[in-house]
């Protein structure tokens, strides 16, 4: 029998691959991440109106804003 066939394993050292790295994802365009709590029927209305509900609060912020 020739040599030692066992493979040296670093417990260590961070993985190669997976996780979370610098730069990776997609970028926030300028945006936060907020949690609300809303009424959900107010919620399924609205949605049904405007599928993004998102892009709805953001517009009607903007607009609650631009009056003050």
């Amino acid at each position: 029998m020739q040599g030692n066939n066992a493979h040296e394993i670093n417990l260590t050292e961070a993985p190669a691959r997976g996780g979370a790295r610098a730069g990776a994802g997609r970028p926030s365009q300028g945006k936060t991440r907020i949690n609300l709590t809303l009424n959900s029927d107010l919620v399924e209305r609205a949605r049904a109106k405007e599928g993004n509900l998102s892009r709805l609060l953001d517009r009607l912020l903007a607009d609650w804003l631009r009056g003050l």
